[in-house]
């Protein structure tokens, strides 16, 4: 039941991503992975949930593979941009 897991955090990244790309603040690539790790967590979620003999599918899996792989290059990446873009903004303030 634990890669279940992956729809709610689909969802999560897809809403994320959205948000990212709407805002236009973040680079053009962290929107479009974000979007990306959304759709693959939520395809896995489907495929392993739809597996009815009790073991996963191996295209479930790699599904998974992938969509956690993007989402931790996401995480990482936004990581980055938002640490550096608050240094950013203290040397702005302290230089006014």
């Amino acid at each position: 039941m634990i890669v279940l897991i992956w729809g709610p955090i689909g969802v999560s990244l897809l809403a994320a991503g959205l948000a990212m790309w709407a805002s236009g603040a973040f680079p053009a690539w962290l929107p479009w992975l974000g979007l990306a790790a959304g759709v693959a967590g939520i395809l896995a979620c489907v495929v392993l949930g739809a597996g009815t003999d009790g073991s996963p599918p191996v295209a479930g899996e790699a599904l998974a593979t992938v969509a956690a792989l993007a989402m931790w290059v996401w995480m990482v990446g936004t990581g980055v941009v938002l640490f550096r873009r608050a240094g950013a903004t203290r040397a702005g303030v302290a230089g006014a």
